[in-house]
């Protein structure tokens, strides 16, 4: 073989170098394509952590500002003792006034105190959840003892202000307050409160500005007593937080607020507690004065004089008669109420008469039946509005029982007139109080109306009204929140009509505490172990595997 023929390499030789350098790049073109997917996964991987970081960062950060905004914690007590009912919903997104709300304690203080006070903070809550114009500062007041110096009002701890800002007609600012005290917050046992009537005392009085504790004492330490018949019952029948704080709300936000006074010094025989209630859930400032030793407050729209024992003398009933006239130009209201239990009260029927309301020492009834049978009105329609705000008389059923006729003296005399508003069927009928024998029959009169009028300069006219009631049991607790009943709605109508109030279409029933915020039943909590002990646990595992599977196929 010639030398320049080694010049080439041989055949054999270059297939091997040939097939070297091939194997060689697949080598490196595999490692490369590794080394890529792995890179490729690593990023994705690192990418795919980022995002999924980053999201559970986003949803932390909306679920706070959601759970911020919006009332979405779960109420799971049996009566719902943590919720607001919907009219007041619609009430409160519908304010457009900005609403300071002081609670005068340490927020976690007034949570700790009770269930009552607990239930109160999570009603307030939910408050400014719906209406962000709703504002709510905690202020200890033995901290901060100069902040109560900004208010008129005589503050005391756990005391809860709502207040907005208005302009008087001189153009100055001022604010207006409403206060809700502990005692506020709930209804007490009308046995109890009457009992203590009885005594000259009440409620408010015997706590005595130590009210967090006196409710504590009987909420927690001593929350029942027997009655008459050994009977366990509760010293607080139910929460009363959302009347009183929508009508707090009302009274700040109303530019013209009501204000009804009960006239107290008489060993009065009727309570009204649910009435006092109703009023001040749908709006009403709600005071009381004794009448043997104060006047009755000049702002005062409609005062009550709730079945006194003891007759007024003079001087009170010429305080009664100067509010009704009110130099001359009326627009001044009372409500009185009869019973059964009141001796002769000859002063006080004077006064009534000259609205043309006389009270007949009888007893009425709608059909023949004993006197503890309940007697089922009707209402007296003429074209008047008394019973405008009744929302549904569609089976409008109206009851009470011990009840005194009433007797109109005339149907219109001078500037004078008369109503009657609830009578019975014309198969109605008196009795003798003591013989229960038969008067006489037809159409009886249960509640009506006197009223005086006088013409203004402006050619417009003003009344004064009294509303007379033949018993104290048409305002009783029971019925007054008997479902079967419209009670309730009818005295809130013919009240909202005499005093000229617009109603918010507001009527909020009690609620009874029964137990904490997460307050669940044995199935729920159940329910609850399965989802956080099996459920919850048994996705994350099953996701966990599918997604090393999936790497590992790759």
């Amino acid at each position: 073989m010639n030398d320049e023929n080694k010049i080439l390499p041989e055949s054999g030789e270059e297939v091997k170098e040939v097939k070297d350098n091939t194997a060689a790049d697949e080598t490196k073109k595999s490692i490369n394509k590794k080394s890529h997917k792995k890179l490729k996964h690593g990023s994705m991987a690192a990418v795919f952590t980022v995002v999924f970081v980053a999201v559970l960062v986003l949803i932390n950060v909306v679920a706070t500002q959601i759970f911020e905004r919006f009332p979405l914690s779960f109420d799971m007590t049996s009566s719902s003792s943590y919720s607001i009912s919907d009219e007041t919903i619609d009430y409160v997104k519908g304010l457009d006034t900005d609403v300071k709300v002081t609670v005068f304690a340490e927020k976690e203080d007034f949570d700790a105190a009770n269930a009552y006070t607990l239930q109160a903070d999570e009603i307030l809550q939910k408050y400014s959840q719906y209406n962000s114009k709703i504002k709510i500062e905690y202020v200890d007041i033995l901290t901060n003892p100069d902040v109560v110096s900004e208010y008129d009002d005589d503050l005391n701890a756990y005391d809860i202000v709502f207040e907005t800002s208005a302009k008087g007609d001189d153009g100055k600012e001022y604010k207006r307050t409403s206060v809700v005290s502990p005692l506020d917050l709930v209804n007490f046992s009308s046995d109890v409160i009457a009992s203590l009537s009885q005594s000259g005392m009440s409620i408010e009085t015997i706590a005595a500005g130590n009210e967090i504790n006196f409710l504590y004492t009987y909420s927690v330490q001593s929350p029942t007593y027997s009655d008459a018949q050994g009977k366990k019952k509760s010293y607080i029948e139910s929460s009363n937080a959302e009347q009183a704080f929508t009508s707090a709300l009302m009274v700040v936000t109303d530019s013209n607020p009501t204000k009804i006074t009960f006239l107290t010094g008489r060993s009065e025989a009727a309570s009204l507690n649910y009435y006092q209630t109703l009023m001040k859930a749908n709006g009403y400032m709600v005071d009381s004065v004794d009448i043997t030793t104060d006047e009755i407050p000049a702002d005062t729209n409609i005062a009550v004089i709730a079945a006194p024992t003891v007759d007024y003398t003079d001087g009170e009933i010429k305080k009664v008669s100067d509010f009704l006239n009110n130099d001359g130009k009326l627009g001044k209201n009372i409500m009185y109420v009869e019973s059964m239990n009141q001796p002769d009260t000859p002063k006080l029927d004077e006064l009534l008469e000259e609205y043309g309301i006389q009270y007949e020492d009888y007893s009425m009834y709608d059909t023949e039946g004993d006197n503890v049978s309940n007697i089922y009105l009707k209402l007296n329609l003429s074209g008047e509005d008394y019973d405008s705000f009744i929302k549904d008389d569609s089976l409008a059923m109206y009851t009470t029982i011990y009840t005194k006729p009433i007797k109109l003296l005339y149907e219109e005399e001078n500037m004078k007139a008369t109503k009657a508003l609830l009578k019975t069927a014309d198969t109605g009928f008196k009795a003798d109080l003591e013989t229960g024998e038969k008067i006489s029959s037809g159409e009886q009169v249960a509640a009506a109306v006197g009223y005086k009028a006088v013409f203004n300069d402006d050619n417009t006219t003003s009344y004064s009204q009294v509303l007379a009631l033949g018993s104290e049991y048409i305002l009783y607790d029971m019925i007054m929140q008997g479902t079967q009943y419209v009670n309730s709605q009818w005295i809130l109508s013919v009240t909202n009509h005499i005093t000229g109030k617009t109603t918010t279409g507001i009527t909020i029933e009690p609620s009874k505490i029964g137990g904490t915020l997460f307050d669940l039943t044995d199935a729920q909590i159940s329910a609850f172990k399965w989802v956080f002990n099996l459920v919850i646990p048994a996705i994350v595992l099953i996701i966990g595997i599918v997604v090393w599977l999936r790497r590992k196929n790759r």
